[in-house]
């Protein structure tokens, strides 16, 4: 048995594709039911924020697990598997966690210790719980939530919590503030 993570996320997928791979709270447990039914997969956590989409799952193989997580990736979101093939990332056993942890942490956010994400990582993990796809994931992800409050509270990661919306508000006040200043001239 292996422990793989299969994703899509800022770094690698354009934001379109991103908001087509998303999968909204009310369609959570159709998806984990789905993906637990795949023949290689035999516990998945899904991960699904507006800056990326991670299947996190126990499997027989690597290779076909990755092919089931894909397929469902392609088949959820309309898009051909070719598509996005070369954007996806997978990582395997002990880089599956590495990976899992720095999430928790908010080391691979967009904006680097964002405070929204351990929330994100728990809901993921709760719900895959309260579905039963992930009994031995569960621990690990357990883990990962204790890890990245402690990143929090020991480092000074979240001495200044940020999340997505304040830049992009920022950013909006100063365009406005320069549309005002071009349209005063």
């Amino acid at each position: 048995m292996s422990l793989i993570v299969v994703g899509l996320n800022h770094r690698t997928a354009p934001v379109d594709l991103l908001e087509r791979m998303t999968v909204p709270d009310h369609q959570l447990a159709k998806v984990l039911d789905d993906l637990s039914a795949r023949e290689h997969l035999l516990e998945v956590v899904v991960l699904s924020t507006c800056n990326r989409i991670e299947v996190y799952a126990r499997c027989t193989h690597f290779h076909p697990a990755v092919g089931d997580v894909s397929a469902f990736l392609a088949a959820y979101s309309g898009a051909a598997s070719e598509d996005f093939a070369d954007l996806l990332y997978t990582y395997y056993d002990e880089g599956a966690v590495s990976h899992l942890f720095s999430v928790a942490a908010g080391l691979d956010s967009m904006i680097v210790g964002e405070s929204e994400i351990l929330g994100q990582v728990r809901h993921a993990w709760e719900m895959a719980v309260q579905e039963g796809t992930a009994p031995q994931l569960a621990g690990l992800f357990r883990h990962a939530v204790e890890s990245g409050k402690r990143v929090r509270t020991e480092t000074g990661i979240g001495r200044h919590p940020v999340s997505i919306p304040r830049p992009r508000c920022r950013s909006r006040r100063s365009t406005s503030a320069r549309s005002t200043v071009q349209r005063s001239s």
